[in-house]
C-alpha cells in the first residue's frame, strides 16, 4: 500500500473516532437517544433571540441569549458557543435551543456553534447593544406624578414580566434590567423600547439630571429637569408678638401626605424669640426659615406633650418663614401659632475673662552663627533673649555681602510676624528671613538705633526658615519675638502667598492669547517695558524686565533730589519686589492667558531615576531624598508585611523579597484552596475574581520597591528586604491568624511550627479595627522584647475611636496627611495617634501635576497583570513610617552598631518629627510628620557605649504663669553606673534638691528646681544649672519673669454662643486687651451653651478656623456647657485662648456638622 494514502487513512480514521472517546469521557451527561445514534447531524441555526421579547439579533454583555435551531447536543457543555472570538457559557440546552450569556469583552459578530456532529455559524451577526445615549425629553418641566417621555437609544424594553425572569436576563440581577431615576430617586418606568422611555417624577424629586441605567451601563441627561412645585397655599404675614389658631387638612399644602401651612415675619439681627405651636388634635412640627432659605432651627417636642417650640436669637435682618407642619402623615385638626418676643425678665447674661496662651520664653543658645548651628525654635508664640555685636563671627548671607551673627531655625506651619526689639541705644539691629538654603526672603533695615524691625510672612505649605540677626553696629541685647499676625488679610495673596524665592528677578514666563500680537506689548506703560529673552515655544515666551532701575527710581525717594540709579546698583531684594508687582499687572492684562515668574527649580541631592519618581510627591513631603544622602538601606534589616500576600512576580520587587508565609486558616477566606501553608502569593481578596485590592503589594512598593533601577516607583528602602505574610482575604482577617504571622516575623512560636531563618526588624500592619484584646497586647509586649518594632495604621473611619493594632502599647500608631499636609479626611485621630505620614487623598490634584494625589505604588489585578496605581489611607502612611524605622536600623547596622530597641526607635521618631499641629503632641498629627532626614541624623548620634553617659530631659526651664516649681531627670543612656557628682546654680534664687545621685543603665534621678522671687526687683532673669558627673557633664538654663510679664497683644477676640445641638451662632461679642479681655454677652434665653473664643484674622467672619487663636469653656479639648438663668449673670466664665494650626481635633470642634466646617460665625458684628 502507498505510504502516503496510508497516512491518509489513518488521520481520517482519527478524525471520525474522535467524537466517540469524547462521548465516553461524559457518558452521564448525555441521553441514550444521543449515544444510539453514530451518525450525529451537523447542527443549524435558525434564529437568536434575547429574552423577553428584546428585539431580535441584539443584546447585552452579560445577558442571556437563546439560540433557535436543531441538532444541537442535549448535554449543555458539549455545544460550544462563541460570539466572534470570545466563549459564551452555555447555560442549558435541547436539541432545539441553546440558552447562554453573552461574554463580556464580546462585539457585535456572528455566533458560532460547535457541536461533535460538526459546527455552523449564523447568517446574521448579533448586535451588541452599547451604553444609553439621551438625546431628549419632554416636556422640560413637569410636576411630581406627571409622565415624562425620554428618547434616544440603546434602551432596555420594559417587558419583564417576574423577578426571576430578571435574574436570568439582567447582569444587574435584581436589580432590575432598565432603571430610570430622577437624582437619585427611583422612577416608575410605563413603557419602554429602545428608543423611548416613559416615566413617572416620583415624589420627592428636585431639580437636576436624568439617569437611564441598563445593563450596559449609566447616561445622564445633559439638560436639567425642572419639577414644578405643586399649587399651595401663600404664605401669610405673622408679625412679632402675634399669634393665630387655624387648622390642617387636605387643602393645605403637603409634602409626602404632611401638610402645613407657611408664615413669614420681619426679623432683627440679635432679636431672640419664641415661636410655638400647639394643638390638642395632632403632633406639631416647627422649621425656622432664614432669608437666605437655610433651617436654621426645627422641633417637635420642646413645647411638651405635642406642642413644638424653637427659642432662637435671629443672625440677621430680613424676612424669615414658619412651616408649621403636623409630625405624621395625614393628621388633620386645628392649632396656635405664636411668635413672642420674650421679656428681659426671662433673660440672663454670661461673663468672665479670657487668658492668652503665654510666650514661651528662650535664652540663646551659642554658638548660633551658622546654618549649621542654627537654634531650633518650637512654634510661635515665642521670646527670645539674647545679644549680639557687629564684631561677632556670623554667616554671609547667599549673594549678599550681609552678615548675620545670631541665626534661629524654625518650621513654618502658617503666617508669622516676627519682631527684633533692643532698648540699647549703642547698637542697630537688622532682621533677616532666610530661606532652607541660606537665600533671603525678606528683611528688615530699619536705620538708627533701638529702633524697631519686623517682618510678616506667610509660606504655602509647612516649611524650614531661618530668622537672623544682624548687628549693623555696636552692640547689646534684644528681644526676638515670633507671634501668629493680628491679621492676616494684608499679606499677599493667590499664588503670590509666599512667594517660592527662587526666581530670576525680572523675568516672566508668559503665554499670549492667540488673538493677540505679542509684538505690541513689548511695550505698556501701564505694565512696563520688556525684551524677549528667548525663543517663543508653542505660545510661550520668556520676557524680561527692560526698564526696572526707571521704575524704581520713580518709586524710589531718592528721585526726588534728583538723583539716578545706575542698574548695577539695583538690589536684588527691590528687583524681586518689583517682578512680583510687574507680575500681578501681567495677570490682568487682556492679552495674556498666563504668566507665572520664572522660577529656579533645584534637584535634591539624591534623586532616583525610576519612571513615576516625579509623581512621589510623598517622598519628598517627608525629607526622604535628603535622608537617602545618608543612607539608603541594609540588606540586614527585613521589613516584615502583614497584609493580603504579595505579588511576588511584579518586575519592581524583584529581589527584595525573603521567604514568607500564609497565615489565612479559613479556605474559604483565603481564596487559594487550602489553610496556612509557606506560600504567601495573592490570589485577590475578591471571591468573584475582578475587583481584588492587591492591598499587601502596594504597601510593599512603597517600602521597597526596587528603585534607581530606570522603571516604575522608587521604594522608602533602596536596600533591605521585605518578608510578606499573607493574614487577609475575602472577608479580612482574624486575630489569630494575625498574631501568628506577628509571632513567626519576630522568630517566636506560632501556629506554622516553624520560624524564619533570620526573623524581621520592622513588622507593618496596614489593616485594623476596632475591639481591645487583652492576648494580642501580651504577644505584643513579647514581640517588642525580641527587638521588633511594630508600625500600625490608625484606620479610616475619620473617628477618634480606637482602632486595633494601631492603639495597642508600644505599637507607633500613623495617621495619614494629603498633599497639603493637612489630616486627610479619612484619617483617625486621637491621643493614641503617634506619628503621621503620607497617605493621600485621591479626590484632590493640590500640586496640579495633572495625577490624583494619591500614593503611588507596585498593583496587579486578576488577570494577572503588574502595573502601578494610586491608593488612599492611613494604610499608606503606614508603610513610609516603617520604610523610615528599616533606615534608621540600617545606619547603626552600617556603623557597626548594634539596632535600636523598639523604644528608642520610636523616641527617634518622634522627637524628630516636622511638628503640624499645636505645639508639642496633638490628637490630630501626634508627634507631628515623620522626618527621614532627621530621624536618620540622630540614628547615627545615638551611637551607645558600655561607659555611662549623662543626659537630661530638658536643655532648658521657663518659670512662667506663676509656677515656681519645676522638675527635670538626669538618666544613664550608656551602661554601668552613672555618678552624679552634683547639681549646681549659678543664682541664689536658685535652688536643686537633690544635689548628688547615682543613676544605673537606664535608670533616672528626678530633681526638683525651685525659685524665689522675694525682693527681687520687677524683670527678666536667667540663671544656669550644671550637672557634673562621671558621664560628662550637662548644663540648663532656667528663665524667669518677676512683675507683669510679657502680655501678648493678638488683636480683636470673638466670643460666641453655640448652640448645644446645632453649633449655630446664637450670640457675640468682642474684646481685646485694652478691655483687660473682659467679655459679657447679654440678652440669653434660659438653657445650655457652649462658649468659644477666638481670632479673625483673615476677616472672613470665622473664628477658629486654621491659623486662627481659639478656645473654649473650660477648655478646648473638653468643652462643657454653660447653664444660663433668666435674670441672672452667669460669671467666671473664664478660658485660655490658644493657637492653631489645625481645629479637626479639638473635642467640641471636632462634632461640627458640614455647615459649620469652616469654623464658628461671628454673628452681626461685622457686615
Amino acid at each position: 500500500m502507498n505510504n502516503k494514502f496510508f497516512v491518509f487513512l489513518l488521520i481520517v480514521s482519527i478524525f471520525l473516532i474522535q467524537p466517540f472517546y469524547l462521548h465516553s469521557e461524559v457518558t452521564k451527561d448525555v441521553s441514550s437517544e444521543d449515544t444510539k445514534s453514530p451518525d450525529l447531524l451537523r447542527p443549524k441555526i435558525v434564529s437568536f433571540q434575547p429574552l423577553s421579547g428584546f428585539t431580535a439579533g441584539k443584546g447585552y454583555k452579560g445577558t442571556e441569549v437563546l439560540i433557535s435551531g436543531s441538532n444541537f447536543a442535549l448535554a449543555a457543555k458539549r455545544n460550544t458557543v462563541t460570539f466572534g472570538r470570545k466563549i459564551a457559557r452555555v447555560i442549558e440546552a435541547t436539541k432545539d435551543s441553546i440558552l447562554v450569556r453573552v461574554p463580556y469583552g464580546a462585539k457585535t459578530n456572528r455566533i458560532r456553534v460547535k457541536t461533535p456532529a460538526g459546527r455552523v455559524v449564523s447568517q446574521n451577526k448579533f448586535e451588541i447593544m452599547g451604553k444609553p445615549v439621551i438625546l431628549s425629553f419632554s416636556p422640560s418641566e413637569a410636576a411630581i406624578g406627571d409622565e415624562v417621555t425620554i428618547t434616544g437609544f440603546n434602551f432596555a424594553d420594559a417587558n419583564i414580566q417576574s423577578s426571576a425572569e430578571k435574574k436570568r436576563a439582567s447582569n444587574i440581577l435584581d436589580k432590575g434590567f432598565l432603571k430610570v431615576k430622577f437624582g437619585n430617586l427611583k422612577a416608575e418606568v410605563t413603557s419602554a423600547t429602545e428608543n423611548e422611555i416613559k416615566a413617572i417624577v416620583p415624589d420627592g424629586a428636585l431639580n437636576g439630571k436624568i439617569k437611564v441605567i441598563t445593563p450596559a451601563g449609566t447616561t445622564r441627561s445633559q439638560k436639567e429637569f425642572v419639577v414644578n412645585e405643586s399649587p399651595g397655599k401663600e404664605a401669610v404675614s405673622i408679625n412679632v408678638g402675634d399669634s393665630v389658631t387655624e387648622t390642617l387638612d387636605s387643602t393645605d399644602n403637603s409634602f409626602y401626605g404632611i401638610f402645613y401651612d407657611v408664615y413669614k415675619f420681619e426679623g432683627k439681627a440679635l432679636q431672640t424669640l419664641t415661636i410655638k405651636m400647639s394643638s390638642n388634635d395632632f403632633d406639631t412640627y416647627l422649621y425656622l426659615i432664614s432669608p437666605d432659605d437655610a433651617v436654621l432651627a426645627q422641633d417637635d417636642d420642646s413645647g411638651g406633650g405635642t406642642d413644638s417650640q424653637i427659642t432662637i436669637t435671629l443672625p440677621e435682618d430680613g424676612t424669615y418663614s414658619i412651616y408649621a407642619n403636623s409630625a405624621f402623615e395625614g393628621a388633620e385638626g386645628s392649632y396656635e401659632l405664636s411668635v413672642i418676643e420674650p421679656s428681659a425678665s426671662l433673660l440672663g447674661a454670661i461673663s468672665g475673662t479670657l487668658s492668652l496662651q503665654p510666650y514661651i520664653t528662650l535664652s540663646e543658645e551659642e554658638p548660633n552663627d551658622s546654618l549649621q548651628t542654627a537654634q531650633q525654635v518650637n512654634s510661635p508664640p515665642v521670646n527670645i533673649f539674647g545679644s549680639a555685636s557687629s564684631s561677632d563671627p556670623g554667616y554671609t548671607v547667599s549673594d549678599t555681602q550681609d552678615k548675620v551673627q545670631d541665626i534661629y531655625s524654625m518650621t513654618v506651619d502658617g503666617a508669622i510676624e516676627i519682631t527684633l526689639e533692643s532698648s540699647s541705644q549703642d547698637a542697630d539691629f537688622d532682621l533677616f528671613l532666610l530661606g532652607r538654603y541660606g537665600h533671603i526672603i525678606s528683611k528688615s533695615e530699619a536705620r538708627g538705633n533701638g529702633l524697631k524691625e519686623s517682618l510678616v510672612y506667610q509660606p504655602l505649605s509647612p516649611r524650614q526658615v531661618f530668622i537672623g540677626i544682624k548687628a549693623f553696629s555696636g552692640s547689646g541685647n534684644y528681644i526676638l519675638t515670633v507671634d501668629r499676625p493680628k491679621s492676616t488679610t494684608s499679606l499677599p495673596n493667590g499664588g503670590l502667598k509666599g512667594v517660592k524665592e527662587n526666581f530670576v528677578p525680572g523675568e516672566f514666563v508668559v503665554k499670549f492669547r492667540k488673538q493677540y500680537s505679542k509684538t505690541g506689548f513689548m511695550k505698556k506703560p501701564e505694565i512696563g517695558s520688556f525684551k524677549m529673552a528667548g525663543p517663543a515655544t508653542d505660545g510661550l515666551a520668556l520676557l524680561k524686565l527692560d526698564d526696572a532701575a526707571k521704575v524704581l527710581q520713580s518709586k524710589n525717594k531718592a528721585a526726588a533730589s534728583g538723583k539716578r540709579f545706575k542698574s548695577q546698583n539695583i538690589s536684588n531684594e527691590d528687583l524681586k519686589t518689583l517682578t512680583i508687582e510687574t507680575l500681578k499687572k501681567l495677570r490682568k492684562s487682556p492679552e495674556v492667558e498666563m504668566a507665572d515668574l520664572n522660577y529656579i527649580r533645584k534637584a535634591y541631592s539624591t534623586t532616583p531615576d525610576d519612571k513615576y519618581y516625579s509623581l512621589q510627591w510623598d517622598f519628598s513631603t517627608m525629607n526622604l531624598p535628603q535622608a537617602w544622602d545618608l543612607i539608603k538601606g541594609n540588606d540586614n534589616v527585613i521589613v516584615a508585611v502583614i497584609d493580603t500576600g504579595i505579588a511576588s512576580k511584579h518586575l519592581d520587587l524583584q529581589g527584595r523579597l525573603v521567604q514568607g508565609y500564609d497565615f489565612i486558616s479559613d479556605q474559604q477566606n483565603a481564596l487559594d484552596g487550602d489553610g496556612i501553608d509557606p506560600n504567601p502569593e495573592d490570589p485577590g481578596d475578591d471571591s468573584n475574581h475582578k475587583k481584588s485590592s492587591f492591598h499587601g503589594t502596594h504597601v510593599a512598593g512603597t517600602i521597597g520597591a526596587a528603585t534607581n533601577n530606570g522603571t516604575g516607583v522608587a521604594g522608602v528602602t533602596w536596600k533591605g528586604k521585605i518578608m510578606p505574610l499573607r493574614v487577609l482575604g475575602a472577608w479580612g482577617g482574624t486575630d489569630f491568624d494575625t498574631l501568628n504571622a506577628c509571632l513567626y516575623a519576630a522568630g517566636l512560636p506560632n501556629s506554622s511550627g516553624t520560624t524564619p531563618s533570620k526573623k524581621a526588624t520592622v513588622i507593618n500592619m496596614s489593616l485594623g479595627g476596632a475591639g481591645y484584646s487583652q492576648v494580642f497586647q501580651d504577644r505584643i509586649n513579647e514581640i517588642l522584647k525580641q527587638g521588633v518594632t511594630i508600625v500600625a495604621a490608625a484606620g479610616n473611619e475619620n473617628t477618634d475611636t480606637l482602632s486595633y493594632p494601631a492603639s495597642y502599647s508600644g505599637v507607633i500608631s500613623v495617621g495619614a496627611i494629603d498633599a497639603s499636609l493637612k489630616r486627610a479626611p479619612y484619617s483617625n485621630y486621637g491621643p493614641n495617634i503617634t506619628i503621621v505620614a503620607p497617605g493621600g487623598n485621591t479626590s484632590a490634584d493640590v500640586n496640579n501635576d495633572g495625577y490624583q494625589d494619591g500614593v503611588l505604588s507596585t498593583l496587579s489585578d486578576d488577570s494577572g497583570k503588574f502595573f502601578y496605581g494610586f491608593y488612599q489611607g492611613t494604610s499608606m502612611a503606614s508603610p513610609h513610617v516603617a520604610g523610615v524605622v528599616a533606615l534608621i536600623q540600617a545606619a547603626l547596622l552600617d556603623k557597626g552598631l548594634a539596632l535600636l530597641t523598639p523604644a528608642e526607635v520610636e523616641n527617634i521618631v518622634t522627637s524628630t518629627a516636622m511638628d503640624l499641629g499645636t505645639t508639642g503632641k496633638d490628637n490630630t498629627y501626634g508627634y507631628g510628620l515623620v522626618d527621614a532626614q532627621r530621624c536618620v541624623e540622630k540614628a547615627i548620634e545615638s551611637i551607645r557605649s558600655s561607659s555611662p553617659a549623662i543626659s537630661v530631659s530638658a536643655e532648658k526651664l521657663n518659670f512662667e504663669n506663676k509656677n515656681n516649681q519645676l522638675t527635670f531627670s538626669v538618666t544613664n543612656s550608656g551602661g554601668g553606673i552613672l555618678t552624679v557628682n552634683s547639681i549646681e546654680a549659678d543664682a541664689s534664687w536658685l535652688v536643686v534638691e537633690p544635689s548628688t545621685g547615682t543613676v544605673p543603665e537606664k535608670g533616672e534621678l528626678i530633681v526638683t528646681v525651685s525659685v524665689d522671687s522675694t525682693g527681687l526687683a520687677d524683670g527678666a532673669y536667667s540663671a544656669a544649672i550644671t550637672i557634673s558627673s562621671n558621664g560628662g557633664n550637662a548644663t540648663i538654663d532656667v528663665s524667669m519673669h518677676v512683675g507683669k510679664a510679657f502680655q501678648r497683644d493678638i488683636g480683636p477676640i470673638y466670643l460666641v454662643v453655640v448652640d448645644k445641638d446645632t453649633l449655630k451662632t446664637i450670640k457675640s461679642a468682642e474684646t481685646d486687651l485694652d478691655k483687660n479681655l473682659s467679655y459679657e454677652i447679654t440678652s440669653l434665653l434660659e438653657g445650655d451653651y457652649f462658649v468659644i473664643a477666638g481670632t479673625d484674622r483673615n476677616n472672613d467672619g470665622f473664628i477658629c478656623d486654621d491659623g486662627e487663636a481659639c478656645g473654649a469653656y473650660p477648655t478646648l479639648t473638653d468643652p462643657q456647657l454653660v447653664s444660663v438663668k433668666a435674670n441672672q449673670d452667669t460669671q467666671n466664665i473664664s478660658f485660655e485662648v490658644i493657637e492653631q494650626f489645625s481645629i479637626l481635633s479639638s473635642g467640641l470642634l471636632k462634632q461640627k456638622p458640614k455647615a459649620v466646617e469652616k469654623g464658628f460665625r461671628i454673628q452681626s458684628l461685622r457686615k
